[in-house]
């Protein structure tokens, strides 16, 4: 009987071992595919951030062919000698504007519109609180907003206004590369409108003065 054990034993410990080696087989080609998977997650995240960040390195390292333009409006002057409420105080409108000519580019892009309250003789900024609104929209006598739109290939929704600006909101400046398309050939009026909330105070005249910031592109 002893023979017989000591005969099997050897048999067992083989079989023991070959187990053995094949849980170890088996736990070194998970690992293996765990780092394949883990060296592919990583490939994979480093190619996302090459396209992420290649976009911005070329944008900051291209040449800049976009010319970038201000047109200075100032409106009439204003006298403010009584209450004017919201919608009644003077305003002026001035009429077929064109933006910056530019000889090449068929588009200006409108990309922000700056307003302020000034002195009427020294045009020195003053109180803003006499601005009631303005709007920059297209000339009411030119061409209509439909045909920019088809001028432009029929892919904006341009309308008679562009710009609005309010008491609070003075200025507006759209993000790095957005802008509106305005056909180069194309004219604009601008609106202004003061007002003056202050019972018994001393007449004051006053005029606006717009920066309009365009820029010339295709």
């Amino acid at each position: 009987m002893l023979i017989h054990l000591q005969a099997c034993l050897p048999i067992t410990n083989n079989r023991h071992q070959s187990s053995i080696s094949d849980a170890v087989a088996v736990l070194e080609g998970i690992g293996s595919a765990a780092k394949c998977s883990v060296q592919r997650r990583q490939s994979v995240l480093l190619a996302l951030a090459a396209l992420l960040v290649l976009p911005a390195i070329y944008s900051l390292t291209r040449s800049n062919s976009a010319k970038k333009s201000v047109l200075t409006l100032i409106s009439e002057p204003y006298r403010l000698d009584k209450i004017y409420r919201s919608m009644e105080g003077p305003w002026s409108v001035q009429s077929e504007i064109q933006l910056p000519a530019q000889k090449s580019p068929t588009v200006q892009w409108v990309t922000g519109v700056e307003a302020e309250v000034v002195d009427a003789v020294q045009q020195k900024p003053i109180s803003q609180e006499f601005f009631c609104h303005s709007n920059l929209t297209f000339a009411e006598h030119k061409a209509s907003p439909d045909q920019y739109n088809k001028e432009l290939g029929g892919k904006t929704y341009l309308d008679w206004r562009l710009f609005t600006l309010v008491p609070g909101r003075l200025s507006i400046e759209l993000p790095p590369g957005f802008g509106v398309p305005v056909p180069s050939n194309a004219r604009l009026d601008y609106v202004t409108m003061s007002l003056n909330l202050n019972p018994g105070s001393d007449g004051v005249d006053v005029r606006m003065r717009t920066n309009v910031l365009t820029v010339a592109a295709d």
